[in-house]
């Protein structure tokens, strides 16, 4: 048999529930403000947090602002044999954002350009390849001269590294095979001399 349920019992069963409640846990206005502002404010600083390490994982470890991106003066040293003077090169290596390179090599007049990748190792560690068209002064193609570089920066301009240079024939076959360290500085940009300081661009 069902029994037959009062409306107005049940709303005031409902009402007494609610009275005890309120009774039990108060709810200051005030305190509610407080509180949803102390919520807020953890949520804000937890996100800024969240967004500072993912900004720092994903920042290139660079240094003082800068990473390995943009260009260098660097001067190279090829490790020789015994009792052979020592010389050194210099080159120009410019790093662009996305990971490719390029260079030039002084001592190679008739080459192409050095066209490269470079990749980040580890902490400041970097390593880059590149390749190089060589020519004759007539043009005649030579061979290709190739270089792998290991480097680490070491302050916010300069780096330092090891390479291994290869150089073959138009035929592939090897004829240089050699290592070498080399110390880069960054090229800054440099305020205009006094004479063309007071210069305003345009024609």
């Amino acid at each position: 048999m069902k029994t037959k349920t009062n409306p107005a019992t049940l709303m005031n069963h409902t009402q007494t529930l609610t009275a005890e409640s309120e009774k039990q846990i108060p709810i200051n206005p005030g305190w509610r403000k407080k509180l949803a502002w102390s919520l807020g404010t953890s949520l804000t600083l937890a996100l800024a947090l969240l967004f500072y390490r993912e900004a720092k994982s994903n920042d290139n470890l660079q240094l003082g602002g800068h990473g390995l991106e943009g260009s260098w003066i660097d001067t190279v040293s090829p490790i020789l044999p015994p009792g052979v003077p020592p010389v050194t090169i210099q080159t120009y290596h410019t790093f662009s954002a996305g990971g490719a390179s390029i260079g030039s090599d002084r001592t190679k007049p008739f080459a192409s350009s050095q066209h490269g990748t470079w990749v980040h190792v580890n902490g400041h560690e970097y390593a880059e390849t590149f390749v190089q068209d060589l020519f004759d002064p007539a043009g005649t193609f030579l061979g290709t001269f190739k270089g792998r570089t290991r480097l680490e920066l070491v302050g916010q301009n300069e780096l330092v590294g090891v390479a291994n240079v290869e150089q073959r024939d138009p035929s592939g076959n090897v004829v240089l095979n050699r290592c070498a360290r080399f110390h880069g500085v960054r090229i800054v940009v440099e305020p205009l001399a006094p004479p063309c300081e007071d210069l305003e661009p345009g024609l």
